[in-house]
């Protein structure tokens, strides 16, 4: 399948070392996609599947809305607090920005939600407004 810019596909995301993967989302349809732009480790036989989106940046208005499609709190996001005793219950509030909590070996322990009025709560404890 071609997935061409002029269709209306749109990089969203990318992740991997060796085998680099990247989900493509077109703006126009809704649908979504996730392909092999890059294999470091089989470069010789050319099996990517979209080899030509390696070199494309992630287009953040399209990532935009397709967090909002599946439902991904990110930045900017409306959400309401549904459970916890640091935020009231049913406060809505905008998202100013995300943060990782660590514990003392620098693992990810938690991701929280933190508003516009400098308050943070876990991320599990919202849900996207719509």
């Amino acid at each position: 399948m071609a997935w061409s810019w002029e269709d209306g596909w749109r990089k969203v995301s990318e992740n991997g070392a060796s085998l680099v993967t990247a989900v493509l989302f077109n703006v126009l349809t809704g649908e979504e996609a996730g392909v092999v732009i890059r294999d470091y480790d089989r470069w010789d036989v050319g099996e990517c599947e979209a080899p030509e989106w390696y070199d494309v940046a992630i287009d953040e208005d399209a990532r935009r809305a397709w967090c909002r499609k599946n439902f991904v709190i990110t930045d900017g996001s409306r959400v309401m607090v549904v459970k916890g005793r640091k935020i009231e219950v049913g406060f809505v509030g905008l998202v100013a920005g995300m943060k990782k909590v660590r514990d003392r070996y620098g693992r990810p322990v938690a991701d929280y939600v933190v508003f516009e009025d400098g308050r943070a709560t876990n991320v599990e404890n919202c849900v996207l407004v719509v």
